[in-house]
């Protein structure tokens, strides 16, 4: 008797106990087992996806696939779906690596098998130039190299188009970092007759001699080197405000501004840069002494570090000249 009341006993209890799961049941839905997928591209109904390390469709970007025999970047939508028709494709935003959505505009060209157009393509009798991953590339210089395999950097301006005509050029390169930051900088370039940009050089335009890069920025308030063909340093030059190069002989302090924007903090301030001219503006590398005091030029002055030479272990102050000789321990 006893028996049969702890046997009923436990068929009650667990009747009730498989009620109370049932019943969580349909409120608690249990995880679907259904495939989740991880940096990969996947079919679906005929369209292609990409998803991330979290599973989460890809969107407004281009990502890589190896597709007929060659990796190739393909366009995402807004919806995360393959674009496939020819043309021209924008995307208006993009992510960070936190997920914020920034607006940012890429443009791309799609090419008959639905992948991105790279590299140097002419678009109703426009040239324009394409990242690897597709993006157009605008506000800079870009190498096109000639018949004969020799550099020549023409300039895109902001609309991605490249220009041709002959002049003075300023335009606005917008930088997005990983954060979702965007900085822009406004850099000058100087376009030649035959449509190239001035480049790697010191170049007279009108009555002034200015300072270009080996990219074709216009130098201002700083120095820079100029190759031989070997890609060797020949000397360096340094320029004003206005980009002009300076002739006058003697210690010059290049004053510069600079600024950036990060997700926590932003920073702006402004640099000193000594360096000194010798006659026909060529920069001097090595020891100089101004009125008794002694400088290394590398070609600017070191400040406010130690180095050892000859045996010797210099100390350099906050103007550049040395504050202390002693041999090293």
């Amino acid at each position: 008797m006893i028996r049969e009341e702890i046997t009923m006993t436990f068929i009650k209890k667990t009747t009730t106990l498989a009620l109370t799961l049932i019943t969580a049941g349909s409120i608690f839905p249990m995880t679907s087992m259904a495939a989740t997928y991880s940096n990969e591209w996947v079919e679906k109904d005929g369209k292609w996806y990409y998803y991330d390390s979290d599973g989460r469709k890809v969107k407004r970007t281009s990502m890589e696939r190896y597709d007929d025999g060659a990796y190739k970047y393909f366009v995402l939508n807004s919806k995360g779906v393959q674009v496939t028709k020819k043309g021209w494709y924008t995307t208006n935003y993009v992510y960070s690596e936190y997920g914020n959505k920034i607006k940012y505009q890429n443009k791309y060209y799609i090419k008959s098998d639905g992948s991105c157009t790279t590299g140097w393509k002419k678009i109703s009798g426009k040239w324009y130039y394409f990242e690897e991953n597709g993006a157009m590339a605008r506000s800079q210089a870009v190498n096109k190299l000639d018949s004969a395999g020799k550099d020549r950097y023409y300039l895109l301006g902001n609309d991605g188009k490249r220009i041709t005509k002959k002049g003075w050029y300023k335009v606005t390169l917008k930088e997005l970092s990983s954060v979702g930051i965007i900085n822009s900088y406004d850099i000058w370039y100087f376009v030649k007759t035959d449509g190239t940009v001035a480049r790697n050089c010191v170049k007279k335009i009108g009555k002034k001699k200015y300072l270009f890069y080996e990219n074709g920025e216009l130098i201002i308030n700083s120095y820079c080197p100029i190759y031989d063909k070997e890609h060797n340093i020949k000397c360096y030059y340094a320029a004003d405000k206005n980009g002009v190069v300076i002739t006058k002989k003697g210690k010059q302090t290049l004053k510069s501004k600079e600024s950036f924007k990060q997700l926590t903090y932003s920073f702006s301030g402004t640099y000193n840069t000594i360096v000194y001219v010798k006659t026909g503006g060529q920069l001097h590398i090595g020891w100089k002494t101004i009125k008794g005091k002694k400088y290394y030029f590398d070609p600017e002055a070191l400040r406010c570090e130690t180095m050892t030479k000859d045996g010797v272990r210099y100390y350099f102050g906050r103007t550049g000249s040395v504050t202390k000789e002693a041999k090293p321990d």
